[in-house]
């Protein structure tokens, strides 16, 4: 009984990391159309932390 809920436990955990990655992905091509600079530049890096700042206020209302 352990081992199943240690297996569902991991599959969970690897599923969100997952999703986690694949919304990383999106935020990046979504910054890059908007601003076709290279991904070093600032106004790149500003619109990934402005991305973020957005999934983190989400996930807290998801949680409120």
């Amino acid at each position: 009984m352990k081992n199943i809920i240690l297996l569902i436990t991991l599959f969970i955990i690897f599923s969100c990391s997952k999703n986690i990655k694949e919304i990383e992905r999106t935020w990046k091509k979504s910054c890059i159309k908007t601003y076709k600079y290279s991904e070093g530049s600032v106004d790149f890096r500003n619109c990934m932390i402005i991305q973020e700042e957005n999934f983190l206020e989400k996930l807290k209302s998801i949680n409120s």
